[in-house]
Order: structure tokens, then sequence, then C-alpha cells
């Protein structure tokens, strides 16, 4: 099973996760990786990317938004009494940032065909959609309608990103 996340195509398989640049294939050797877990898997994806920005550099990437005119994640955006810049950060802007690099197609989804494209919960992705609605994460108009006609209780969502001025 593969899919797209951020640039990266992720595979899964009898060994693992493999982590690929879509366009030529390039994955990146796992001995130069020390951390494990979420760090590793940090550490692959970035390796990745910065392989795509040297060698495919007419290509748009996510991280800089530049082909979407969408927003850049790397402020003190995330607030709430349990957050902790230190530990959450890196996560959640790496999390809104697939919802927005899935979405910005303007197609009607639900939470559940989105956590399958993204890898995230349904809470989460929910949570980021309100974001995406803020002045600090871009203002975008996110759409939400009944899937199956007035009495269905499924929703689906649609962002509309807010090209700048």
């Amino acid at each position: 099973m593969s899919r797209l996340v951020d640039g990266v195509l992720i595979t899964n398989d009898q060994l693992g996760q493999k982590y690929t640049c879509p366009e030529c294939e390039f994955t990146p050797s796992r001995p130069e990786i020390k951390t494990k877990g979420w760090g590793k898997r940090q550490k692959l994806m970035k390796l990745v990317r910065d392989h795509k920005k040297a060698e495919h550099p007419g290509q748009a990437s996510l991280f800089d938004f530049a082909g979407f005119n969408g927003p850049k994640f790397d402020g003190p955006r995330f607030n709430g009494t349990d957050y902790d810049p230190e530990k959450d950060q890196a996560r959640l802007s790496t999390q809104i940032q697939r919802l927005f690099g899935q979405m910005k197609d303007a197609r009607f989804r639900t939470l559940a065909e989105i956590a399958v494209l993204t890898g995230d919960p349904e809470a989460s992705i929910s949570a980021n959609l309100r974001h995406l609605r803020k002045d600090r994460f871009g203002n975008h108009v996110v759409d939400k309608q009944r899937r199956g006609g007035e009495t269905a209780g499924t929703w689906e969502y649609r962002l509309l990103v807010k090209h700048p001025r």
C-alpha cells in the first residue's frame, strides 16, 4: 500500500515503510538515520524533500507553498493550555501542511476520506480545518455539506484557498 504525504511516497511492505521521491524513486539509506520512531520518519521525509528541492527544483513543494500561494506554517500559530512548542510545533505544522496539500484541490471529502489520504486522526483533521479558517492560518474558506441529503449524518468538507492579493 502506498500513499503520498508531503510530497514523499510512503510504501508499506514486509520490511516496514519505504520513503521515496515520486519523480525518480530516490530512497535515502537508513544507516544515515540514528533516531527511532517519529524522529526517524521525519528525518527520512526531510532527506527525500531535500533531494526533491535539489534534483527537481521546478516542482512546487508543500513546504514552500510557492506554487499554491498558501500559507507558510513556521510561526507561533498554535496555542492552548496543553500546547508545548518544543513537543508539538513540528507535529502540528506537518499535520496542517498535509491537510492543506490534500484539500487545496477544492474537492469535497469526508473526514474519513481525508484521514486515509493524510494518515492523521479525524479529530486532528477536524481541528485543522477549523484552524485554516483563522487569520493566522490564511483565513481560507472551509465549506461543509451533508453527504447523501438533508437527513444524512455524514458531513463532507472542501477547502477554498484564499489567494493573497
